[in-house]
């Protein structure tokens, strides 16, 4: 291959020589700007990387924190439940042994707090009147609609304004129809006559309603219970 002359035989310039660009500022400068982009660029790809990375380990930890609590929060209210159940458990056992209907005229004297105990004679009576029963002996025209059970005491200890009886009939699924029955005083002033009997009767009867028997804690069922005693008349 034939090298491209530049100069003459005498030694005269035929053609010039092909700059060589390195040897230009501009390409210097043009360098230099590509390093440092690229220099930069790698840079902050790097930050940008670490800065992810960081974040889906600081995400993770965050998963894993709210994992723990979640864990830790669910076995507290398994724990809590548990002993919770343990506690009910307790309490039913406590009314192992009492009398069923006890428990019940228990639960209707704390709802109502009717008859009261009398400190002195802590006795209660329990009286049932079956449907067509007079409500007063002086009057046979007005008489209990249904079944009835009549809870009373002796009253040394109370004014004759409380009221010391309760009527009530059982209507299932923790209801009773309660039938109101005046305290002794208002029975001394407004009946004197038949007719007043009549009226007080039928006043029982129409204003009688329904209501729902709280349950009450069993261990306040059975002190009722320990602290009287029913007598079946």
């Amino acid at each position: 291959m034939t090298k491209k002359k530049y100069y003459d035989n005498d030694g005269n310039p035929i053609r010039s020589k092909p700059k060589k660009p390195f040897k230009k500022f501009s390409f210097w400068l043009i360098a230099i700007l590509m390093i440092v982009i690229i220099t930069f660029g790698a840079n902050t790809l790097t930050e940008k990387k670490d800065e992810v990375e960081q974040a889906v380990s600081n995400g993770t930890e965050n998963i894993n924190e709210s994992n723990k609590n979640v864990n830790e929060e669910s076995e507290t209210n398994s724990n809590e439940q548990k002993a919770s159940d343990g506690e009910d458990k307790l309490e039913q056992d406590i009314l192992k042994g009492y009398d069923q209907l006890e428990i019940d005229y228990a639960r209707i004297m704390l709802m109502t707090n009717v008859p009261k105990i009398d400190p002195i004679e802590p006795i209660i009576f329990v009286n049932k009147y079956s449907a067509g029963d007079r409500i007063f002996t002086a009057v046979d025209s007005i008489t209990y609609p249904e079944d009835v059970t009549v809870l009373w005491g002796p009253n040394n200890s109370y004014s004759n304004h409380d009221v010391t009886m309760i009527a009530y009939s059982t209507q299932g699924n923790g209801h009773i129809t309660i039938y109101p029955i005046p305290t002794e005083y208002e029975i001394s002033i407004e009946a004197e006559t038949e007719e007043d009997y009549r009226m007080l009767a039928q006043e029982i009867v129409d204003n009688a309603y329904s209501t729902y028997v709280d349950p009450s804690e069993p261990h306040l069922i059975a002190e009722v219970i320990d602290n009287v005693e029913f007598i079946y008349e």
